[in-house]
């Protein structure tokens, strides 16, 4: 698998996972949004989680050639956090196939021809 398909089958995950019946939400973002105190336990678990994925996704940015990694997990993860709110709003995991595009693009923006697939 090439690196920028590593990149987007995150969303493939995604979808199947807004698509399954017990969707309510991704936890993490429901327990930032309920809490209003930030030095609670859970909020801390949602920060470090994220910070978690973030610095997966910079890896994975890294050996596709994106030329900003720091910046470009920044943008990734708003994907994310875009496709969730829209798939518990909308009840439907069309967010998952419309971030997924949009990272698409992003990513052929953000890597050399010569690492281009």
């Amino acid at each position: 698998m090439t690196p920028k398909k590593r990149l987007l089958a995150t969303f493939d995950v995604l979808r199947e996972w807004y698509s399954s019946p017990n969707f309510r939400g991704c936890p993490f973002i429901n327990a930032v949004l309920e809490l209003a105190d930030a030095s609670h336990k859970a909020h801390q678990v949602s920060v470090d989680l994220r910070e978690s994925i973030r610095q997966i996704i910079v890896r994975l940015a890294a050996k596709a050639g994106v030329k900003n990694p720091e910046f470009f997990s920044q943008q990734y993860l708003l994907l994310i956090g875009g496709a969730s709110l829209m798939a518990t709003i909308e009840q439907s995991a069309n967010g998952a196939t419309f971030a997924q595009s949009a990272l698409s693009v992003l990513i052929d923006a953000n890597i050399g021809n010569w690492h281009r697939h």
